[in-house]
C-alpha cells in the first residue's frame, strides 16, 4: 500500500513537470501581476495623451480585461515552456544540495533521496520558471507598449493608439518554410502573424530537414539536437537557441536604455 502511494505521488510530481496547468497560487499571482501592468497604460494615456477617465471609461475598462487575460496566458506560456528545460538544468545542484542532507541520515534509503530530488528539483524549476516570465512578459509588453503609443500609432487617434497599444502587443510575426534548409536563408521564407496572442513560432528539426511555421499549440521537445523548438516574440524561430540568447539579451538592453 506504501509503495503505491509512493508511485502515485512520483507520478504526480512528473505531470506537474510537464503539465500546462498551473497552481492555485501561480494563478493568483500572474493574474495580480497582469492586472497591475495592464493598468499602467491607464496613466499613460489619461496624462499624456490626454484622455479623460469619464469619456473613455469603457475603453479603458475593455482594454484593461482583454489586456490582463492575454499577459495571464503569456505568463502560463512563458512557464510551461521554460519549466522543464530549468530542472533539466538545475538536476546536478539539485543532486548536490540533497546529497549534503541525506549525508549524515544513515536511516535514509535510495527511494527517500530520490524522491526529495524530484520534490526539489521542481520547486526550483517552477519558482525560476514562473519568476523569469512574469519578469520577462511584462518588459515586452511596456516596451511594445512604448514603440507602439509613441512612434507607430501617434499620428492615430487616442482612442485607436490605446487600444491597438494595449491588445495587439501580444501577437508574434514568424518565419515560414518547407523546407528551409540547414543553412538559415531568409530569401527561402515568408512572413505570418500568429493567428492569436496565445500562438507559437514553431522550428521542427528532423535531421536534414527544417520546417518553420506557426502554431496554436507547441509541446518542445529535443532528442539529439532534432525536435520542435517553440517561442512567442517576432521572428524568434530563425536560428539556434545561442542565437535567440542574442535576441534576449538585445532586448533587455533596449529595455533598460528606455527606462533609464
Amino acid at each position: 500500500m506504501t509503495t503505491q502511494r509512493s508511485a502515485a505521488q512520483d507520478e504526480d510530481l512528473l505531470l506537474q513537470d510537464f503539465s500546462r496547468n498551473v497552481t492555485t497560487k501561480s494563478w493568483i499571482l500572474f493574474s495580480g501581476n497582469a492586472a497591475v501592468v495592464s493598468a499602467i497604460p491607464l496613466w499613460l494615456f489619461w496624462r499624456i495623451h490626454q484622455m479623460d477617465f469619464s469619456s473613455y471609461f469603457i475603453h479603458f475598462i475593455i482594454g484593461t480585461i482583454v489586456s490582463t487575460y492575454f499577459l495571464n496566458l503569456a505568463y502560463q506560456n512563458m512557464k510551461f515552456i521554460l519549466k522543464h528545460k530549468i530542472a533539466q538544468k538545475r538536476e546536478e545542484a539539485v543532486n548536490r544540495e540533497i546529497s549534503k542532507i541525506f549525508a549524515n541520515d544513515k536511516n535514509a534509503n535510495k527511494k527517500d533521496k530520490d524522491d526529495r530530488v524530484l520534490t526539489r528539483k521542481n520547486e526550483v524549476a517552477d519558482f525560476e520558471a514562473t519568476t523569469f516570465s512574469i519578469f520577462y512578459n511584462n518588459s515586452f509588453y511596456l516596451v511594445c507598449l512604448i514603440v507602439l503609443s509613441f512612434f507607430v500609432l501617434k499620428n492615430f487617434s487616442p482612442t485607436v493608439n490605446y487600444l491597438f497599444s494595449v491588445v495587439t502587443h501580444a501577437a508574434s510575426s514568424c518565419y515560414a518554410c518547407n523546407p528551409c534548409g540547414t543553412t538559415w536563408n531568409p530569401a527561402v521564407a515568408t512572413t505570418i502573424q500568429t493567428a492569436t496572442p496565445t500562438d507559437y513560432c514553431r522550428k521542427t528539426v528532423t535531421g536534414s530537414l527544417v520546417v518553420k511555421d506557426s502554431t496554436s499549440t507547441c509541446n518542445p521537445v529535443n532528442v539529439l539536437n532534432n525536435g520542435v523548438y517553440c517561442c512567442q516574440t517576432d521572428y524568434c524561430n530563425t536560428a539556434s537557441k545561442y542565437s535567440l540568447k542574442l535576441i534576449h539579451i538585445g532586448f533587455l538592453m533596449i529595455f533598460i536604455r528606455i527606462i533609464c
